[in-house]
């Protein structure tokens, strides 16, 4: 049979401390105690994230502000200042332990082995839509105007550090993603390249829209006939889907129909309420479109009739968000059914959940050259939503979505709110596990209405939970994602968007260069008075003298290098790995040095045994007054050598 650590260590000291006349208190009783320790530290752990993911996100509006960052010595300091994530060679890379395995660099205890990061440097990635051999205007932007939150992000690393450290674990990730597709995150790290290109884009990412849209339900109606199956239609319709759901958060609800002559729900019965916007949910949704088909005609009602049951269901059922829900209309053909009888069912429906306080906002979608543009528009204008066309070859997915900018408009009215977004547990873009996000969103105040330049987050992993709450660790988890649960959609902000921004959503929510096809006839809004939804450049203005510079990155010493050569190091070393994996043998002779470390300490250290014993006997029999003691956690961590720079092989 084989003893953990932790009960051979208390069966140790627990005879030690009878043979010294100290009645120690039971294995039991010391569970219990720490467990309600570690809850208390938990929620205190929660409180502190909110609380600094709030303080970055108002860091980021002063620095993003137009007569912020629109200087010269912001724009002089770009120049060749920042560090390209699949290119540049950071400047103090250490190898920092298991709490930053990676799984792609060998089989280590917790799941890889160390890889290299950067805490004084942050790391930009850009988004792959963006790629270009010369960067436009949008994207230097990004990597300038964030530069400056470098400093700002390493001081809050830094500051966390005695926090944190009580916990035996590092501070968590700090990072900002633009609406623009540029990404700043602390500590830097070379990222996995396909080809030297980024594949990570933060704006499609849970965490980026979550904080951007608030909790809402989702229903997509997806067109599935004939006409569908020419020209990569349906294709591209599938990965518009898949764009879309995967972008859902924890508090989001969602379903999806297909219709042709008849329609149907996909990955879920008819009759059945919203599903939560869970991991396993939207996977198995997802799953069904990629496998539907095209056939039939295109019977408008039918999909709509499925659309309203689902949300009268989920009305009695009490599955839903309980906040804004959107209905995504998409087709490329005209509709099979009567129109008059369509749009007259089509208002009744609409009418009753408008009595309710609940109605959707509707986006619609024609897609292809014989798509029917005059029924899915006239809906969108006479309901307050949104219609956009869509050529045939064009990026459907950007558009579909898109639809998030309708309800982060809406949240930017609320100047005062303290909205955070938590997401369902994931796996982190740099293959150090699972974990979690506080996000918060980012707007550009300076304007009216406030425009949403980007989001904020902070990661929290669950292998740094694992070492902060050693053997409570699965309870202190559930926790913390029951913790998620409950706050994830406590927040509901009300949506108060003026004529003048809508016709403004729907000129420029699909394209930078707007389409004035999709503006609404009949708004009294002045086309003075349309904006875009994109924050001001620094050289907008000519007569400034503002240009961005050609060149961003400090170096690219990198450029060529296999990921595992740039990423990867033995632990505590400072060996880059190429092709031999060795740190899973240098992690166990470690451990074993520990081990025996710990025992000889308790056999030698007499004192030391007594000093042990009166801090348990402290600790059972007496009422702490720390909120949150860390010394009273059992960690297990492994003690690794210091750090070093590693050196970077071919």
């Amino acid at each position: 049979m084989r003893i953990s650590r932790q009960a051979f260590a208390w069966s140790f000291v627990s005879i030690g401390c009878i043979l010294l006349g100290i009645t120690p208190c039971s294995f039991a009783e010391t569970v219990s105690m720490s467990r309600m320790t570690s809850e208390a530290a938990l929620e205190n752990m929660f409180l502190k994230m909110e609380r600094d993911t709030l303080q970055f996100a108002e860091k980021m509006e002063e620095l993003l502000a137009s007569d912020a960052k629109c200087t010269q010595s912001t724009l002089e300091s770009c120049r060749g200042g920042s560090y390209h994530g699949c290119n540049s060679e950071f400047p103090n890379p250490e190898c920092p332990g298991m709490q930053y395995a990676i799984a792609d660099c060998g089989k280590g205890k917790e799941g890889g082995c160390g890889g290299v990061f950067d805490f004084t440097t942050s790391q930009i990635r850009i988004s792959p839509d963006q790629y270009s051999y010369d960067y436009n205007d949008r994207v230097k932007d990004g990597v300038c105007s964030t530069l400056s939150a470098e400093e700002y992000m390493t001081a809050a690393w830094e500051g966390g550090k005695e926090y944190w450290s009580g916990f035996s674990v590092e501070p968590p990730p700090i990072f900002f993603g633009s609406a623009d597709g540029v990404f700043r995150i602390l500590p830097g790290s070379p990222s996995e390249c396909s080809f030297g290109l980024f594949t990570y884009d933060p704006r499609i990412r849970p965490w980026y829209v979550g904080a951007s849209s608030g909790p809402k339900d989702v229903i997509l109606i997806l067109d599935t006939s004939g006409s569908m199956g020419i020209v990569g239609r349906l294709a591209a319709m599938k990965k518009a889907a898949e764009r879309v759901i995967s972008t859902l958060n924890y508090a989001d609800h969602f379903a999806a129909i297909e219709f042709n002559s008849i329609a149907n729900r996909v990955g879920a019965r008819r009759g059945t309420p919203l599903q939560k916007a869970t991991t396993l949910n939207k996977e198995s949704v997802i799953n069904e479109i990629k496998n539907l088909n095209s056939g039939g005609e295109t019977n408008f009602r039918s999909g709509f009739e499925i659309a309203f049951d689902v949300l009268k269901y989920s009305e009695a059922t009490e599955k839903s968000s309980n906040c804004h829900q959107a209905i995504l209309f998409l087709t490329d053909g005209v509709m099979s059914d009567d129109k008059n009888s369509f749009l007259g069912y089509f208002d009744g429906e609409y009418s009753r959940l408008k009595s309710k306080g609940k109605p959707p906002v509707l986006f619609t979608y024609s897609f292809g050259q014989l798509a029917d543009a005059e029924v899915p528009k006239n809906l969108a204008c006479k309901y307050n939503g949104l219609w956009a066309d869509i050529e045939d070859g064009g990026n459907l997915a950007e558009t579909m979505g898109a639809y998030y900018k309708y309800f982060a408009l809406g949240l930017s009215a609320n100047v005062d709110s303290k909205f955070v977004s938590w997401v369902e547990p994931y796996e982190f873009a740099e293959g150090t596990g699972y974990g979690t996000t506080a996000s918060a969103p980012v707007y550009d105040r300076s304007v009216v209405p406030p425009i949403l330049i980007g989001a904020v987050g902070l990661d929290f992993s669950f292998a740094a939970m694992e070492q902060a709450f050693g053997k409570d660790f699965e309870a202190t988890k559930d926790a913390f994602i029951s913790r998620i649960v409950e706050v994830s959609g406590a927040s509901c902000y009300p949506l108060n968007l003026t004529d003048c921004q809508l016709q403004s959503l729907r000129k420029y929510e699909s394209s930078d260069d707007g389409n004035n096809l999709a503006l609404c006839p009949d708004s009294e809004c002045q086309d003075t008075d349309i904006q875009s939804l994109k924050a001001r450049l620094c050289n907008d203005n000519s007569d400034n003298g503002f240009e961005y510079p050609s060149n961003l990155w400090d170096n690219e010493r990198s450029k060529g290098f296999k990921y595992e050569a740039r990423k990867c190091c033995s632990v505590g070393e400072d060996v880059i790995l190429t092709d031999e994996l060795v740190c899973s043998e240098k992690e166990n002779a470690t451990e074993k040095e520990n081990a025996t470390g710990l025992i000889i300490g308790l056999l030698v250290g007499g004192g030391g045994l007594v000093a042990i014993c009166v801090a348990l006997y402290c600790m059972c029999c007496r009422k702490k007054k720390e909120r949150y003691p860390p010394t009273t956690l059992d960690n297990n961590i492994v003690v690794m050598p210091p750090p070093t720079a590693p050196q970077y092989q071919k």
